[in-house]
C-alpha cells in the first residue's frame, strides 16, 4: 500500500493517473469447442469501455480439415465505435491469418474486420480481437459482432480416381480419333 501525505494531495492525483495508464487491456475469453464439421458462430454486442484483447479458442478435429471466413463489425455509429478494431487467428503463437480491417465512412462511420477464408487443419487455435473503444460520451460503452463460419472442404479427388479417369479420357481421345480417320 502507498502512503500519500495530507499535505501533498497532487501525488495523489498523479498516483491515479499512474495506475489506469498502465491497466493491461481487458480480456474476455470465449471457448467455442472442438469444431468437428460445418458450422456458424455468432455474436452481438461485445461491449467494452476500455483498452481490450477478446480471446476466441477452438480446435479442429484431428485428421480434419476446415475452411474458416469471418467479419467482425463495429455498430453504425459515430459516438461510440472501436476505431482500431483488428484481429488475428494463431496456432501456437504462430499468426496463421490476420484480419483485413476497413474504415466505413458513412454518415456513421463503423468499422469492418474481414478474415479471408483459409484452411485450417487439425489443431488448437486461438483468435484475438483487440482494440481501444472511442465513445464521444463518458460512460457508454463501444461494442461489436460478427461471425465465424467454418465450412468443409470440397472433396480431393484420390489418385487412383484420377489415373482411371485420364486413362477414360484417353480412350474416348483414341476413339474419336480412330472415327475421324476411317
Amino acid at each position: 500500500m502507498i502512503s500519500i501525505p495530507a499535505h501533498r494531495p497532487w501525488l495523489a492525483l498523479a498516483c491515479a493517473a499512474a495506475c489506469v495508464t498502465t491497466l493491461p487491456a481487458h480480456a474476455d475469453t470465449f471457448s467455442l469447442g472442438a469444431v468437428t464439421g460445418p458450422r456458424t458462430f455468432t455474436f452481438d454486442d461485445i461491449a467494452h469501455a476500455t483498452p481490450f484483447e477478446d480471446v476466441f479458442t477452438f480446435s479442429v478435429a484431428s485428421g480434419s480439415s476446415l475452411s474458416f471466413s469471418g467479419f467482425v463489425n463495429t455498430p453504425l455509429s459515430n459516438r461510440f465505435w472501436i476505431n482500431d478494431l483488428e484481429g488475428r487467428l494463431e496456432r501456437g503463437g504462430t499468426t496463421v491469418l490476420e484480419a483485413d480491417a476497413e474504415t466505413i465512412l458513412t454518415p456513421f462511420s463503423h468499422r469492418e474486420v474481414t478474415f479471408a477464408r483459409h484452411t485450417l487443419t487439425s489443431g488448437d487455435y486461438t483468435l484475438r480481437l483487440f482494440g481501444t473503444p472511442t465513445a464521444v460520451f463518458p460512460g457508454p460503452r463501444s461494442s461489436y459482432d460478427g461471425a465465424f463460419t467454418f465450412a468443409a472442404l470440397p472433396p480431393v479427388p484420390e489418385p487412383g480416381t484420377m489415373a482411371l479417369m485420364a486413362l477414360g479420357l484417353t480412350g474416348v481421345g483414341w476413339g474419336a480419333r480412330r472415327r475421324r480417320l476411317h
